[in-house]
């Protein structure tokens, strides 16, 4: 399983690479291509299931082994009785068979009070995108000169540093649709995050 692991790791570096190339384009002035939203919506779910590859790799390592046709994923819940629920269920033992894993995945977890959380984002992304539809981007300009607005949100872009014509610049940034922050640094933040706890989960088994 890290085989695969580390294989479909590197598919969504390039994956986000060729994305990053897709924006450089779109921050100069034109919209992002629709298959950008394609490729978006695959590299998520690429992301998601390293994750899952992940929590087989934990089951087998270090719990009971899975049955037949079970189901088991990586557990990203918001609520801390939950999480306890599912992953007890996905990895039954593990609280007994290695508690520093155990504390490791429950640190990881959303909850409302550890505020911004990349694993709840990539949640959220994957699961809108699987049962609503190609989850949109909403383009934003501000001329340079011009304050941003608060609202404008973090990683903002200069469009002359894309390749526009001087007398257009001014900043950009393109937001997943029903959140308040750059879609580029959303996903930065995410394969970084997943990255992290593949490397942390594979030093605690």
């Amino acid at each position: 399983v890290p085989r695969d692991i580390r294989t479909l790791l590197a598919a969504c570096e390039a994956q986000l690479r060729s994305i990053g190339d897709a924006y450089q384009t779109a921050l100069a002035g034109d919209d992002l291509p629709e298959t950008a939203f394609v490729a978006i919506k695959n590299l998520l779910e690429n992301e998601r299931s390293v994750l899952d590859y992940l929590a087989m790799h934990i089951r087998v390592s270090c719990c009971s082994p899975p049955k037949p046709r079970e189901k088991i994923y990586f557990p990203i819940f918001g609520k801390r009785k939950t999480f306890v629920v599912k992953a007890d269920k996905w990895l039954p033992g593990l609280q007994t068979s290695n508690r520093e894993l155990w504390n490791y995945l429950d640190s990881v977890q959303p909850y409302p009070q550890r505020g911004e959380n990349s694993l709840r984002d990539l949640n959220w992304l994957v699961n809108r995108k699987k049962h609503v539809a190609l989850v949109r981007q909403e383009r934003r300009e501000v001329p340079i000169g011009q304050r941003l607005p608060a609202a404008f949100g973090p990683e903002v872009f200069r469009k002359a540093d894309f390749g526009a014509d001087p007398a257009e610049d001014g900043w950009i940034a393109f937001r997943f649709v029903g959140m308040r922050r750059s879609a580029l640094w959303v996903l930065g933040r995410i394969q970084t995050t997943v990255d992290q706890v593949v490397e942390d989960v594979l030093r605690l088994i």
